[in-house]
């Protein structure tokens, strides 16, 4: 596991609880690869490790082959860019102003914003298709409208590594799509993209697939390797199936209960 991102024996206790049971991921530095898994696999656990705001309980993150805590966390952050599913609402910001945030990294100690950090909050602004919104206040926007927003913030970090959680959560069918495509042209650009996700068909949009179950790592490759019917169903506890989609050729999933 020499070079971008992965897990290594990861284990994750809480209260006495173990969380994670001895992941050993390599996150594909190529492409968009999708997290996903029951709730209550491990997900969100899973991605607050890949980006080092919290600590295992054994076992290692590695990032180039070395340890991710052994970085600072503004180097961190100029290398890794985070989405979480909730975040404040209620900044007294505008939308530039949050999209400005992704620059923090990148400015000096009195961090003042220079020309280029604002010329590169605009860009990051109008490629998650919020620059409508420049002006007005992060607060008064909806869910999905924050969603785009924060979305731009992490683009404005300029990382190799882009990390999400859910990041479709909140936004309706054509917003979801947007999104899904944005992280392709993220991924097809050069930057390691991993996005935790709930719907398996939007999951069939990525190029990989790690699957989580009961905190541990139930499989992990390309889509079409991953997503069986059988192994949805075996996760899952559904019926399922497997074929490409009438409209787009890709993988989609159906399911009903047993």
């Amino acid at each position: 596991m020499s070079g971008g991102l992965a897990t290594q024996g990861l284990v994750v206790e809480v209260d006495g609880t173990r969380i994670l049971h001895g992941i050993d991921l390599a996150v594909p530095s190529t492409g968009l690869t999708a997290l996903v898994g029951p709730n209550g696999s491990g997900k969100s656990t899973l991605l607050r490790q890949l980006t080092g705001v919290e600590s295992p309980t054994a076992g290692a993150v590695l990032l180039d082959g070395g340890d991710l805590h052994a970085l600072g966390r503004r180097e961190r952050a100029r290398r890794i860019a985070v989405v979480e599913q909730e975040a404040a609402s209620e900044l007294a910001l505008t939308c530039l102003e949050v999209a400005l945030l992704g620059r923090m990294p990148h400015q000096g100690l009195l961090g003042s914003t220079s020309r280029e950090d604002r010329r590169v909050a605009e860009d990051a602004l109008e490629r998650a298709g919020a620059s409508a919104w420049a002006d007005r206040s992060f607060a008064s926007l909806s869910g999905g409208e924050r969603q785009r927003v924060r979305l731009a913030a992490a683009l404005a970090q300029e990382p190799s590594i882009l990390v999400l959680d859910e990041p479709t959560n909140h936004l309706d069918v054509r917003a979801s799509l947007e999104t899904i495509a944005l992280l392709r042209s993220l991924a097809d650009d050069g930057v390691t993209v991993i996005a935790a996700l709930h719907d398996l068909t939007l999951a069939g949009w990525a190029d990989h697939v790690a699957l989580l179950a009961d905190g541990r790592l139930a499989a992990a490759g390309p889509v079409a390797e991953v997503l069986t019917a059988e192994r949805i169903a075996a996760v899952y506890d559904v019926r399922a199936h497997v074929g490409p989609d009438p409209l787009t050729g890709r993988l989609a999933v159906t399911v009903a209960l047993p």
